[in-house]
């Protein structure tokens, strides 16, 4: 952590890798599907430039997509990038490990 502040303070560019663990509801754990981790893996993968695009490129309905993504953004897992009218999906997380048990 001391290396990210000083080099902030120099103008560096630094990454800075935080691990942590959430504890899920069993009601969220349950909302964690398949279609749902396929969203953050195209966003991990695409730049994306709108939750239209991204709905075309899962060949999904758009308002469905939108719905998965506000979801993940309620975990934390992405956050929106306002950009004109639009707003940009933008991943939070590096890794992601489901624990079960």
């Amino acid at each position: 952590m001391n290396h990210a502040i000083n080099a902030a303070r120099e103008g560096e560019d630094f990454d800075y890798y935080a691990e942590e663990e959430l504890e899920l509801t069993q009601g969220d754990f349950e909302k964690i599907t398949t279609c749902r981790l396929k969203v953050l893996d195209y966003i991990a993968d695409q730049h994306v430039r709108s939750i239209n695009e991204l709905a075309k490129l899962l060949n999904r309905d758009v308002k469905n997509v939108y719905l998965d993504l506000k979801f993940l953004e309620l975990l934390g897992f992405i956050r929106f990038i306002k950009e004109g009218r639009g707003h940009i999906p933008e991943l939070l997380i590096q890794e992601l490990t489901l624990q079960l048990g």
